[in-house]
């Protein structure tokens, strides 16, 4: 028999007397008696100094049957130290990378390697207290499909520092307007999958860093599975150095390329329209540096700074945009001659648009927001169906 089979009692026999549910408990409902085990996955880079003391407390709980350390390109001794505990436990078995593999990589091999329905995977530093296992299979009983441990619930007791937790608070309530869902705390490292559904969901997950987890939580909303969060007691223990610049900017990357996703047109205009304002700001510089101090006409510096600009963004849009470079000379030079054949309509269109507001009573400074909005359309149309058809 599988370690993670569940035994469904029904008591609704009308003698439980000779009903074995009736013998075990004389309740009349329905409930789910374990008898599986969860199987924990410790993903484990550098943690010589706490890993121990971990999977020591991780091995006494009653419901765990297993524990995994995914161990990955440590330069210290947690190779040694986990590979001494698996051989002391025979609860405890130890997966060695020689490369850095990133917590989704190393996480998805724990997975591969489990053998209950129930995975758990959390930090090495023991910041979750471990009773929260116990009200983890309660979730998965009542049908949940990922189950993720909340330091911010009304219930939870969380001691962080004042920055680090305002810093996860304000990204956290950036996510969920971005992403559409109301989930409190998405970097807790305590979480629990069913099996199956990580293998539904692994091959949609892009990210491997800190975003990872923010992604795995948006997929499962996305796939329609039944997410719920549980209050942790959390408590610091020595937080890990992070980066929190690379770190913020990573975790930002990931939530545009997600409300991407969402919004593929929108967002494509939104990158043509930033690359737009970034060529408009190189065009003010190339046109006073040609005029003021090389002396050019400044209609000349204007017709260089613009074909300067429309060749820039072409290769950004080309690269940051559309996502389809092109390649080759031929390709290259076509593509810029396509693109100052839309842009020269786009500036007409635009000095139409200006001097149409304009002078129908509209202050200048405003026409030429909507001017230059209208033209940046009809550019964002041309090129995409000119230069890059999908």
């Amino acid at each position: 028999m599988r370690s993670n089979h569940l035994l469904k009692i029904n008591y609704s026999d009308p003698d439980p007397e000779k009903n074995i549910a009736g013998a075990f408990l004389k309740r009349e409902d329905m409930r789910i008696i374990h008898l599986m085990k969860i199987s924990v996955v410790i993903p484990a880079y550098n943690e010589e100094e706490k890993l121990e003391d971990c999977c020591e407390e991780v091995i006494q709980r009653k419901t765990v049957g297993e524990v995994l350390i995914v161990e990955d390109g440590c330069t210290d001794s947690t190779p040694k130290i986990a590979s001494r505990i698996a051989s002391e436990n025979d609860k405890v078995r130890h997966i060695h990378k020689e490369e850095k593999l990133g917590k989704g990589r190393a996480i998805e091999i724990g997975f591969e390697n489990t053998s209950s329905d129930i995975v758990c995977f959390m930090d090495a530093d023991l910041s979750t207290d471990l009773s929260a296992l116990e009200r983890l299979l309660e979730e998965f009983e009542d049908g949940a499909d990922l189950v993720i441990g909340s330091r911010y619930m009304k219930e939870s007791r969380c001691e962080r520092k004042a920055v680090r937790s305002g810093l996860s608070r304000i990204y956290n309530i950036l996510a969920s307007k971005m992403l559409g869902n109301s989930i409190k705390d998405r970097q807790c490292g305590f979480k629990a999958l069913r099996k199956s559904s990580f293998e539904e969901l692994n091959d949609s997950i892009q990210s491997n860093g800190w975003f990872w987890d923010t992604e795995l939580i948006y997929r499962a909303n996305q796939s329609g599975m039944i997410v719920r969060e549980i209050s942790v007691d959390w408590r610091p223990s020595g937080e890990s150095e992070v980066n929190i610049g690379s770190a913020s900017l990573e975790m930002l990357r990931g939530l545009i390329g997600l409300k991407e996703e969402q919004h593929p047109r929108l967002a494509k205009y939104v990158r043509f329209a930033s690359v737009g304002a970034v060529a408009g700001v190189l065009n003010s510089v190339i046109l006073f540096t040609l005029t003021e101090f090389l002396n050019l006409h400044y209609l000349a510096s204007s017709a260089i700074a613009i074909e300067t600009g429309i060749i820039f963004m072409f290769f950004i849009n080309n690269h940051f945009t559309f996502e389809t470079t092109k390649k080759g000379l031929e390709n290259v030079v076509e593509g810029i001659i396509r693109s100052n054949l839309v842009r020269s309509a786009g500036i007409g269109l635009y000095f139409i648009t200006l001097y149409a507001l304009t002078e129908a009573g509209s202050y200048y400074l405003i026409s030429n927001v909507i001017a230059l909005f209208i033209s940046s359309i009809l550019n964002f149309i041309g090129e995409k169906r000119f230069n890059w058809k999908e």
